[in-house]
């Protein structure tokens, strides 16, 4: 039995090994058969890649594609080989489509394509599409760019403003790996504080999952309130889309940790913070102001208004009706006027045919804020017709036609002033009170007109009106007109004048003209000027007084040298060296 079944085996061996042998010989021919028939010859391929460079893309049947990743492959078959100029060709003919998702993804791949070959030039061509569409061609283009060429590509970044320059910092900070490098190269070309906030902000980001961590991250970075705002909302809105209200308790901890901090005239972060509450308040403000009640006196007094005006944007009445309930009359009389002030800016006809409702303390204000809102959404016509209906009813509106003129003027300054010309009477102090809000504006186009209105009606208000035009020409460092204006004002306004020339041009660093500008007026007078404007010039530029002070008269320096000091007593900032030489003019008699 063994015997046959070891026969069998051999058998079997024998015809499999004769099937090998035959497949090999086989497969040895099929590849060692002559070259010219298998082989693809260089040319041949050639060929069909020019052919398929120079074959049309149809635009038309890839968008019509409904498979997203079947075109996306078709797609990039047909840019294979593409230069620049085809490319853009390609891309201008899209605008031709119907803008739809579909167009907008083969816009996206033509963007990224051109950013491989030309970055600079791809980016110059996403100018042509709506702003929405501008971040994410920005990081596309940023991202191809950064591997390629990191120092070409922060310099471009710095030359992007607002949120296309974020996004770009941001699309190259995240390519990065060392960041050292990064700042580097913005610390030469002076983006540094971009730099360090677009890395916050990606840290903030990573961090969303642990909202904690994220608030700490932008409290110990040095960024300044409106930055470190941007970012606690963002880390805020992420909190609340998660957890809803119930993010209130540690959110509110955390900002009262950071109020308790803050010094009380640090009022930029106050208002930062009050920002940050005001937000986060639109997500349950019933919850939010129940809160906020429970707390201290202290941040009450802080946080109140801002949540009380975020509900009334969402609900007035019952925003109005929480704040009756309050038992703080003080408290409770300032938010009601920051709350109809910004129901007035929300709603500002509703506010001005239910002004009735309105307490007789608040409704000035309130019919102000109303009418300068409505000049901005229907223009000067409607805004007066509802002032006079208002004045006839006996409503106070001398405040909201301050607001109206102030809004008008910057439109259309002329018209302005010929209102006011033609609706008062020429001994009315009101005129001069409007003339006033129209100064800063028409001393730009026509200063000496505006200086004519100032005089012909400076006898009706206290307001040193030629002041206010010399003051406004001089903040534009035209030293000649404003020289040609002061020889034509009042004795009475002369020293507040040249006082308030004198500080614009220190300000501008015009200090040989600020000098200069009494040579030929009284030596009393100048020694005045000096000791007037030492403050100014203490502030702004402390470090040329001692300079200045050796070119003047030795009147004029010891006026100079007296005013610094005193100033210096308060808020010392000159050396030791400084003072003693500042001493030496007035000790020298």
């Amino acid at each position: 039995m063994k015997t046959n079944l070891f026969v069998v085996a051999c058998c079997i061996g024998m015809v499999l090994g004769g099937v090998a042998y035959l497949a090999v010989h086989w497969s040895i021919g099929l590849f060692a058969s002559d070259p010219i028939d298998t082989e693809i010859p260089v040319s041949s391929a050639r060929q069909d890649s020019k052919q398929l460079r120079d074959r049309p893309v149809n635009l038309h049947e890839l968008t019509s594609e409904d498979n997203l990743l079947v075109r996306n492959i078709e797609l990039r078959k047909q840019l294979v080989g593409l230069d620049t100029s085809k490319l853009l060709e390609l891309l201008e003919r899209t605008f031709e489509l119907e803008q739809d998702q579909d167009v907008t993804d083969v816009q996206n791949q033509l963007i990224e394509c051109i950013a491989r070959i030309d970055p600079a030039v791809a980016l110059e061509n996403v100018w042509a599409f709506k702003f929405d569409r501008w971040n994410g061609l920005v990081s596309s283009i940023f991202t191809e760019w950064t591997p390629v060429n990191l120092d070409q590509a922060l310099q471009t970044a710095a030359t992007l403003t607002g949120i296309p320059r974020r996004t770009a910092l941001k699309t190259i900070l995240h390519s990065v790996s060392d960041t050292a490098k990064v700042l580097e190269i913005a610390e030469s070309i002076g983006i540094v504080r971009d730099v360090e906030f677009a890395l916050s902000e990606l840290k903030v980001i990573q961090s969303l999952h642990d909202p904690l961590r994220a608030f700490d991250i932008v409290f110990s970075d040095s960024l300044n309130d409106i930055e470190q705002e941007k970012l606690l909302i963002t880390v805020a809105e992420s909190w609340a889309n998660i957890e809803g209200s119930s993010m209130f308790y540690p959110l509110l901890d955390v900002i009262i940790k950071r109020f308790e901090a803050t010094r009380e005239n640090d009022r930029e972060t106050l208002r930062m913070l009050s920002n940050v509450v005001a937000e986060i308040t639109q997500y349950h403000p019933e919850s939010m102001w129940k809160l906020v009640l429970s707390k201290s006196a202290e941040v009450r007094n802080q946080f109140a208004s801002s949540v009380l005006v975020a509900w009334g944007r969402q609900d007035f009445e019952k925003a109005l009706t929480a704040l009756e309930r309050l038992d703080d009359v003080e408290l409770q009389r300032q938010i009601y006027r920051s709350l109809f002030r910004a129901e007035a800016i929300r709603a500002p006809l509703s506010a001005l045919n239910n002004i009735d409702e309105v307490s007789i303390e608040h409704r000035r204000s309130t019919i102000a804020w109303a009418i300068r809102q409505l000049f901005r959404n229907q223009g000067a016509q409607n805004a007066i017709v509802h002032l006079t209906n208002l004045k006839e009813q006996g409503e106070n509106v001398e405040l909201a036609t301050q607001f109206l003129i102030e809004e008008w003027a910057k439109q259309d300054v002329e018209a302005a002033v010929s209102w006011i010309l033609s609706t008062t009477a020429e001994d009315d102090p009101v005129r001069a009170t409007l003339l006033d809000e129209t100064l800063s504006e028409l001393s730009l186009i026509d200063p000496h007109r505006a200086l004519a209105l100032a005089q012909a009606n400076s006898r009706l208000t206290a307001v040193p009106l030629e002041a206010s035009v010399l003051y406004y020409v001089s903040l534009q460092g035209d030293i000649e007109t404003v020289k040609g204006l002061l020889k034509n004002v009042s004795k009475s306004e002369r020293r507040v004048v040249y006082q308030h020339v004198g500080e614009n041009l220190i300000y501008f660093n015009q200090l040989d003209e600020a000098a200069k500008l009494v040579d030929d007026l009284s030596s009393k007078f100048q020694s005045e000027y000096f000791e007037e404007l030492a403050l100014a010039w203490f502030r702004e530029r402390s470090e040329t007084l001692v300079a200045t002070a050796s070119k003047l008269s030795s009147e004029n320096a010891k006026a100079l040298a007296n005013g610094a000091l005193r100033f210096n007593a308060y808020y010392p900032r000159l050396t030791d060296q400084e003072v003693a030489k500042l001493k030496s003019y007035i000790n020298d008699e």
